[in-house]
């Protein structure tokens, strides 16, 4: 996008496992790029930066409700998200509050030089996308939904949880793999011990008195 579009500048906020690999990828660009790495600042920076915005892009694979781009749009950014199943569409009405694309080249790019080359598409956007969470999301409306939602619940009758000894849980995911942290780092003998002699301890206590 920025090689492609004269004057954009892309940054990219965050930290993670990834940020080694997307150093490389952008060290091993033959011409310069104007993408730089903002990396990981609190909430309130955040902000700043947001309303120093004019886009937030977002194209993974799959997402359930951003709450970067609400963020965002609460800051008048508009959005402009990949074609996904989540719930960016309770959001982004396509062309009134951001964009929709359908794939991260052709797409895409288009849409960033619309954008770009249209100062009042961009401003109206920017109100609507900020209006929309305004009148949906904001911190009395959300309250209200959450007491309401709950409220209207019938209880029948309340039954005990039962909670099972063991879990089976799915085979590791390959490409999932360096973020799964299912394997206890502790030691399951060495708590069976502990235990063992905490309840031996506990018996003892009980049969003395």
């Amino acid at each position: 996008m920025t090689q492609k579009i004269s004057g954009v500048e892309a940054i990219i906020y965050g930290d993670g496992p990834d940020k080694i690999n997307v150093e490389n990828i952008l060290n091993e660009q033959q011409i310069k790029t104007p993408v730089t790495l903002g990396g990981n600042i609190p909430p309130k920076q955040m902000t700043e930066k947001l309303l120093k915005a004019h886009v937030i892009v977002l194209l993974s694979d799959f997402e359930g409700l951003p709450i970067s781009i609400l963020e965002a749009m609460a800051c008048g950014v508009v959005p402009v998200c990949l074609q996904m199943r989540s719930g960016i569409t309770e959001l982004i009405e396509n062309g009134k509050t951001g964009y929709i694309v359908d794939d991260r080249e052709e797409h895409f790019i288009e849409t960033i030089k619309r954008l770009k080359a249209d100062n009042q598409i961009w401003q109206k956007m920017s109100l609507n996308a900020k209006q929309l969470v305004t009148e949906n999301f904001s911190l009395e409306i959300s309250c209200n939904s959450y007491s309401s939602f709950f409220n209207d619940f019938k209880i029948n009758s309340i039954q005990d949880i039962t909670i099972p000894t063991r879990f089976k849980l799915p085979k590791i995911n390959q490409d999932l793999s360096r973020a799964d942290t299912r394997k206890p780092k502790f030691n399951f003998t060495q708590l069976k011990l502990t235990l063992g002699r905490f309840k031996h301890k506990l018996y003892s206590k009980i049969n003395n008195k």
